[in-house]
């Protein structure tokens, strides 16, 4: 328990860091099924068949602290037969073990991250017997959906341990009262009479940090006391926990970035910055660990092109590692039609592999979009844009997709590590006074440029001292919106009229008060992606709107013999005048000279 604490502490200090620039390994592509274990080891064999001829080779188990297969039970026996005819078949196996962050009930009690962390070990002890030595098994997950930022209203007397490990970090944060009162922009005589804090707070920013720490050193603990101990060190660690990479970073032992979708029609910028910023950096596969495409009862709203759409777009962001949800909804005769699109994907995603991969490295790309903890938001609400600097990494993939630079995302605790791009793009509300030192480091022709005004606060909301303030203004360009930005950085020469211009789309969303509706996301009308290979040259184009439908010249032909891979005829030339592109398309053509 006491390695624990002092850990924790380390984290919260600063004092443990992450190594940037792990060597990205070769992904090896999962298409996979979340997969509830039927009545009888024959059904659940029967399923694998199917699915397997189906083109999937991954399924993912979930339990319970009421699923456990103890020595001896009818339990144990089908799970054993499940994993001895996944080793006989190359059908990978995953365990999600729904060890909930914040459920005292499930193993996940905030009273109890620090001293007794593995309290509930006894639910996972017999899985890790049944695990042992299987060639299936990749990897495990802990917890369900799980993240750290929801338990804000726990932070009172009732929770006394949870309660003190805050005051704890609060004083090794600030050093003193005072520096705390200056940055919280409050007068406390005591760290036990703390005042109330909101998302608006200047102070949430510390709850927000504190809690990603607390929520990582609960699952590093079983993963590095219990885990690695009984299954080895090299397998694929993690939980189906946020998107946010600050979250999945924090967590030291983990060895891949798990997280899910809510519907079939998600943001497209969401993969994109998890594969920039933790794959590509710490060699962490992203996979996601519960694709909602379509189901029997939950209302996904899907269809065939969407699905389509979505698996092809996460191999070119460089996810190649899903689980779609799940084995027992796939029932409803206008469900199995998705299910059969799915499958003819996951074909077209195999043969396309090869040339999907290409897209994946972006880790030297000339242009980056500096990601901070203030700029992530995005909004699936109708009345509430997205907007402003604290939805910079949200605008940028629309805006800089409409000026068809090869670009990325970077975190800004990676700038002294990462690759140095040709051009910085900063929208955010505030910047640290570690990301102001780190720019310093930069070569002066690195361009910097704001979108709407220079953040010279850092994340209290205090101004950073004058000296940096006046570097700040003296080293950044800024431009007056993301519509002005190409007067700084000019498109790409020879880019299709449509691919300059960002729209208003509509996604489609639901929730429990409204059901199913629409909301206005930005979206580049028309993607294009530009690379040149040793024989030749690819260009990737998407829609990622729903009702979009356009009708393009190929750019760049110059002569050339276009081939397009995509589609029912892959292989086929073409005509590149004029070409159909519809709503939630994805084409991949070869210019061949």
């Amino acid at each position: 328990m006491r390695w624990l604490i002092i850990f924790f502490m380390l984290m919260l200090t600063g004092i443990v860091t992450l190594s940037s620039h792990a060597q990205t390994p070769e992904i090896e592509p999962e298409y996979g099924v979340v997969f509830f274990l039927p009545d009888t080891t024959e059904q659940a064999i029967d399923q694998l068949k199917d699915f397997q001829q189906q083109g999937f080779n991954s399924i993912k188990i979930p339990s319970w602290a009421w699923t456990v297969p103890s020595p001896g039970s009818t339990l144990a026996a089908k799970v054993s037969g499940v994993l001895d005819w996944c080793d006989a078949h190359q059908m990978k196996v995953w365990l999600l073990e729904n060890i909930q962050y914040g459920s005292a009930s499930q193993g996940g009690d905030l009273n109890r991250v620090l001293a007794d962390p593995l309290y509930k070990r006894s639910v996972l002890e017999p899985w890790l017997e049944l695990l042992k030595n299987r060639i299936c098994f990749q990897g495990m997950l802990l917890g369900n959906e799980v993240g750290s930022g929801h338990f804000l209203s726990k932070l009172n007397p009732t929770n006394p341990q949870y309660m003190a490990a805050f005051q704890d970090y609060l004083l090794k944060t600030h050093g003193d009262l005072p520096t705390l009162n200056r940055r919280w922009k409050c007068s406390i005589q005591s760290m036990a009479v703390l005042p109330a804090l909101t998302r608006d707070s200047p102070g949430f920013i510390d709850y927000q940090r504190f809690a990603h720490a607390h929520f990582a050193t609960l699952y590093d603990a079983w993963l590095e006391q219990l885990i690695k101990p009984s299954l080895g060190s090299n397998l694929l660690y993690g939980s189906k926990a946020s998107d946010s990479p600050y979250l999945q970073r924090a967590c030291q032992s983990f060895t891949v970035c798990s997280w899910d979708d809510m519907m079939a029609n998600h943001p497209p910028h969401i993969v994109r910055l998890m594969t920039d910023t933790v794959q590509q950096i710490l060699g962490r596969p992203v996979f996601n660990s519960e694709l909602h495409l379509y189901h029997d009862k939950v209302a996904f709203v899907p269809n065939r092109r969407l699905t389509r759409y979505r698996y092809l777009l996460s191999a070119i962001q460089g996810e190649w590692k899903t689980a779609s949800y799940d084995n027992q909804s796939w029932t409803k005769e206008k469900i199995k039609v998705q299910h059969r699109a799915a499958v003819n994907t996951i074909a077209e995603c195999k043969r396309l592999e090869p040339w999907l991969k290409r897209f994946n490295d972006r880790t030297k790309a000339p242009v980056a979009m500096l990601v901070t903890e203030g700029n992530m938001h995005w909004s699936s609400n109708p009345d509430v844009p997205n907007e402003g600097p604290a939805y910079g990494v949200t605008l940028a993939y629309p805006w800089l997709a409409s000026l068809g630079h090869p670009w990325r995302y970077v975190l800004d605790q990676d700038l002294s590590s990462i690759n140095v791009p040709q051009v910085l793009i900063i929208s955010s509300p505030w910047l640290t006074a570690q990301t102001i030192q780190s720019l310093k480091q930069w070569p002066r022709q690195v361009r910097i440029i704001a979108i709407g005004s220079i953040p010279v606060c850092d994340e209290w909301f205090v101004p950073h001292p004058s000296a940096d303030r006046q570097w700040l203004h003296e080293r950044i360009q800024c431009v007056d919106s993301w519509d002005t930005l190409h007067t700084r950085l000019p498109a790409v020469e020879g880019l299709p009229e449509q691919a300059t211009q960002v729209i208003m789309g509509r996604f489609q969303w639901w929730s429990r008060d409204r059901g199913s509706y629409r909301f206005k996301f930005p979206f580049a009308q028309l993607e294009v992606r530009h690379l040149q290979t040793r024989d030749s040259e690819l260009v990737l184009m998407i829609t990622h709107d729903r009702d979009v439908q356009l009708t393009v010249d190929l750019p760049w032909v110059r002569g050339a013999r276009v081939v397009e891979h995509t589609g029912s005829n892959p292989g086929r030339l073409i005509n590149p005048h004029a070409v159909s592109i519809g709503p939630n398309d994805v084409r991949l053509f070869e210019y061949k000279r």
